[in-house]
């Protein structure tokens, strides 16, 4: 083969040279390749997977790089899929998923499970975070000269319940003394899929209006009248700022980065009380999550003057595997993780973060259900079914 020299002078290259150049390449080639293969094989056996709750999913995401970026340390490089994969769902999807597939790490509720359903599920829950579910609608050409509607739970029981069609009803006027609103039609924006927010917003109607309550009830999936129907929240925000007359409920945080309008609701002193964070952290004090009962498990009206009236907590609901696993291990470091360093990004997207005695309980629960605590895991865990009232293992029955 004819090359030439440094000086420029052809010279003959023997076969064996060009033979070792050729292996010499394909070796590079190779090691890079099987460095590439095991990093993203690392990267993939790293990944934590769950789903379910629309609401939490912002924090969700949120903490997820925070927490990647964590895990690089001093890195020049992690793979992109060594971190969390959660598809929101809703709250009963993820529930759902995590029963049905064992690539699931954990689901995320706005609400807790009952007990019987922990047992059949071979399960844990335990909150990570407090919410608000927030009213917000559109006025159209209106919107901006009107302040922030007042709505009682009897006035929002009626237009859920299509028995209020126009924003000038009578009812809506009456709860707005001195404002003027326009006759436009209400058009109902509601969840399609099994959600958290849809469990708290009509277990707040069902606790404020009898008609409502035996009419409709309360659950994660309502028969609603007729209405845009659309599955999760970030669709839920986008159907209510594009359709003038529209009213929805969503996670208040997305409602905010929205910037749609966000109703003032009645709390059970009777007092109108927007979804602010003084409101929300007033509510969150009367949640009691380390026995939780009908009354603490979301949605409630709320007796503090002060106190807005739809909160609760988002709840990991996690396999118990008879003993420590690895899986359970990379999704508690990220929960623990997002406990402890996540609380600013907490409130910076609208939820409450966890006391530091709740936190305890959480922890508690990790150590004996899960097998698992802050420094490295126990060899066993709790047998299966096992109960404890002053654990968070407790459910609403």
């Amino acid at each position: 083969m004819l090359t030439h020299s440094p000086e420029g002078i052809p010279v003959l290259e023997s076969r064996n040279i060009v033979r070792r150049r050729f292996v010499m390449t394909f070796g590079i080639a190779a090691i890079i390749a099987l460095i590439a293969w095991l990093l993203m094989s690392e990267g993939a056996n790293d990944r934590i997977s769950g789903g379910g709750s629309t609401a939490t999913q912002p924090l969700i995401q949120r903490m997820s790089v925070t927490f990647q970026d964590h895990r690089s340390g001093d890195k020049d490089w992690i793979s992109s899929s060594a971190g969390i994969d959660y598809e929101p769902v809703g709250s009963l999807g993820g529930v759902m998923r995590l029963g049905q597939d064992p690539e699931i790490d954990f689901a995320i509720t706005d609400y807790p499970l009952t007990h019987d359903t922990l047992g059949r599920m071979n399960a844990v829950q335990f909150p990570i975070a407090i919410s608000s579910i927030a009213v917000a609608y559109n006025l159209g050409q209106n919107q901006k000269s009107t302040p922030p509607l007042r709505l009682s739970v009897s006035t929002l029981s009626r237009i859920f319940s299509g028995q209020i069609q126009t924003w000038a009803d009578s009812a809506i006027a009456a709860d707005n003394p001195g404002i003027t609103l326009p006759a436009t039609p209400i058009k109902l924006v509601t969840r399609a899929d099994g959600s958290g927010s849809t469990l708290n917003l009509t277990r707040y109607l069902a606790n404020g209006s009898a008609d409502w309550n035996r009419r409709f009830g309360s659950n994660t999936s309502i028969k609603w009248p007729a209405s845009i129907a659309v599955k999760g929240s970030s669709a839920m925000a986008e159907a209510i700022a594009r359709q003038p007359g529209a009213i929805g409920y969503l996670e208040t945080g997305q409602a905010r980065r929205a910037a749609i309008s966000i109703a003032l609701l009645e709390n059970a002193a009777g007092q109108y009380s927007p979804p602010d964070d003084a409101n929300i952290l007033a509510a969150a004090r009367t949640l009691d999550l380390t026995d939780i009962g009908d009354n603490h498990a979301g949605g409630t009206t709320l007796p503090a003057a002060n106190g807005y009236p739809i909160v609760a907590a988002s709840y990991v609901i996690m396999k118990r595997k008879n003993a420590y696993t690895a899986d359970n291990d990379r999704a508690l470091r990220f929960f623990s993780f997002l406990l402890d360093e996540g609380r600013e990004e907490t409130r910076t997207l609208g939820y409450v973060p966890l006391s530091a005695d709740i936190i305890a309980h959480v922890r508690q629960t990790w150590s004996h259900d899960l097998g698992f605590t802050s420094s490295r895991p126990t060899p066993t865990a709790a047998a299966p079914g096992q109960t404890d009232k002053t654990r968070l293992t407790m459910a609403a029955t």
